[in-house]
């Protein structure tokens, strides 16, 4: 399919694997945590719009130290998830990394998970707002929804593990 300006460049069916994979997470979480998808929706949405609020009346500013910091934060949390992958693999915490050692640290980390993918959000919000205001072309509107998809994705997941260790630790 050729690309015209302002249109989606990529193939959609390139898509269907990461939607089917998605569900198949949410499927699996659902049939052993019962309720936690129903719960990780319902919190994605009230956080996507909270989040929204916030960054739009003030409350939340974005700054390029802001950035700064949290591009530091994610790239610790992306290297403590895949050192945590390996250890699931190694079979520390019962296959499950440091999430199936239940305690406290398991929630901590989720929640951190959950602060990060929220603020993730907010300079989603102001990129996008930025790029507007700056008169970026129409053709890079798709690579900014793509990053606000992206975190809700990411939020979505976060909150998916925090209700399964809520729910596990009852």
């Amino acid at each position: 399919m050729p690309s015209q300006e302002g249109q989606c460049p990529a193939d959609y069916r390139s898509r269907t694997p990461a939607g089917a994979f998605l569900g198949a997470v949410s499927v699996y979480f659902n049939a052993i945590y019962a309720g936690v998808v129903a719960s990780a929706v319902v919190a994605t949405l009230g956080t996507f719009a909270g989040m929204f609020l916030a960054w739009k009346i003030g409350f939340i500013k974005v700054t390029s130290k802001s950035r700064r910091i949290f591009g530091m934060m994610a790239m610790g949390y992306l290297v403590f998830a895949l050192v945590n992958v390996g250890a699931s693999f190694l079979g520390f915490g019962g296959g499950a990394g440091i999430y199936g050692g239940g305690g406290w640290l398991p929630i901590v980390v989720s929640l951190l998970g959950v602060a990060l993918a929220s603020y993730s959000l907010a300079i989603d919000f102001d990129s996008i707002d930025r790029g507007i205001k700056g008169g970026a072309p129409q053709k890079y509107s798709w690579l900014m929804a793509h990053g606000l998809v992206a975190s809700l994705v990411w939020l979505y997941i976060e909150f998916l593990r925090l209700f399964a260790i809520l729910a596990n630790n009852d």
